[in-house]
């Protein structure tokens, strides 16, 4: 990604697109700025790492959180507060947060574990059908299916 930053414009509307239409009822816009912040970001991750933070940006809508991500993620560039507050509640921003934070740590024990739903749970200390359900919840996709969501149905 780092070499091909034509690649990421096309990628981000096409992730957008399909996590639109999965979480958010339609494909949501993707304003120029963000757009011009993933083309900055370094993307250590490569593709896999784009997919997750346009999905991050669908689930949430909330382009902060995302932006602040990428500066935490190394971006190094400062980022401008935003000029108007946000009009949402804190509870409705924590419970946001939460959830990010819980995808992290879900799709962390999932690699560490070998996608091995079960120890993942034992290890997160929650239940095999609680961990589904957040997984479902967070969109996280297991990336070995990742090629059978590209053949033709």
């Amino acid at each position: 990604m780092r070499e091909r930053k034509e690649d990421i414009a096309p990628l981000v509307e096409l992730f957008a697109a399909r996590y639109g239409e999965r979480y958010a009822g339609g494909r949501p816009e993707i304003r120029p700025e963000i757009l011009r912040r993933f083309q900055e970001h370094s993307w250590p991750g490569n593709v896999r790492e784009l997919e997750n933070m346009v999905r991050r940006l669908v689930v949430l809508g909330d382009e902060k959180l995302v932006l602040d991500e990428l500066a935490v993620r190394g971006d190094n560039r400062v980022i401008e507060p935003q000029a108007e507050a946000p009009e949402e509640g804190l509870k409705t921003i924590a419970r946001r947060a939460a959830m990010l934070a819980e995808a992290q740590a879900i799709e962390q024990m999932l690699k560490v574990t070998g996608w091995n739903k079960r120890k993942a749970a034992q290890r997160l200390h929650i239940s095999y059908k609680a961990l589904l359900y957040k997984i479902k919840e967070c969109g996280i996709q297991d990336p070995r299916l990742a090629g059978a969501e590209k053949k033709p149905r």
